[in-house]
């Protein structure tokens, strides 16, 4: 026995045609879009209904939560997105400037894809400057978006580290004598403080563990001790 092929059959939506005999022209159009709410109401509101969802925003440096860090320090910003208690995933957060109305252009500060527990990190450096973070859950078929408050973030720079030089002089003679140490910054004549360690470097061992603080010139001056002859003499 042959089988004949199956025969297929494409749905239609049926509306049913409304005659200007029947009905006014001014009811005819209402009565059509009634009809096509009608039939196709239902299925519009199972797709609109979706799971609510939060968003929150967690500013990190290391393990600590900050509001604060010095210029060169890494930046952890870590997004939760839960519905009620339950964590999220899969799904995509983007990290914005929360000052901005919309996350775009320059105003994205990068994208994370949400793991198992819900939670989606981004690491980054900012120069000095105060900014506006904000979390934005983009939503999926099953749940809808949401976003996290603001939270402030201000970025100090560090102040430059400036470069100096140091000369040793020795005065007076073996068994009675004094060194004396300048200090003085690259390029500036103003005084420093600070402390100054006199060491033979010949033996690679401190002989001397005094230290006294530079004079209001930023020289700081060594006399005679217990072992400076000895030290002398090596």
């Amino acid at each position: 026995m042959v089988l004949s092929p199956a025969v297929k059959v494409r749905p239609r939506l049926f509306i049913p045609k409304i005659s200007k005999h029947s009905v006014p022209r001014a009811l005819r159009g209402w009565l059509h879009r009634a009809l096509a709410l009608a039939l196709c109401g239902p299925a519009l509101t199972a797709i609109a209904q979706k799971t609510a969802t939060t968003t929150t925003l967690a500013v990190t440096s290391g393990t600590t939560v900050v509001s604060s860090v010095a210029s060169g320090t890494l930046i952890t910003v870590t997004a939760t997105v839960k519905a009620g208690a339950v964590p999220i995933a899969p799904g995509q957060v983007n990290f914005c400037d929360g000052s901005a109305t919309y996350c775009t252009d320059i105003h994205l500060l990068g994208t994370a894809q949400l793991t198992s527990n819900g939670k989606a990190v981004l690491k980054f450096l900012a120069a000095p400057g105060s900014y506006s973070l904000k979390a934005v859950f983009l939503g999926t078929n099953a749940y809808a978006g949401s976003f996290s408050p603001v939270s402030s973030l201000t970025v100090t720079s560090v102040p430059a580290v400036a470069a100096t030089t140091t000369t040793v002089a020795k005065t007076g003679d073996w068994g009675n004598y004094q060194l004396t140490a300048t200090v003085a910054e690259v390029g500036s004549a103003t005084p420093l403080s600070g402390s100054i360690s006199f060491e033979d470097t010949r033996s690679g061992r401190r002989r001397d563990h005094s230290r006294r603080p530079p004079t209001p010139h930023g020289r700081a001056v060594r006399h005679p001790a217990v072992h400076e002859t000895d030290w002398k003499r090596r």
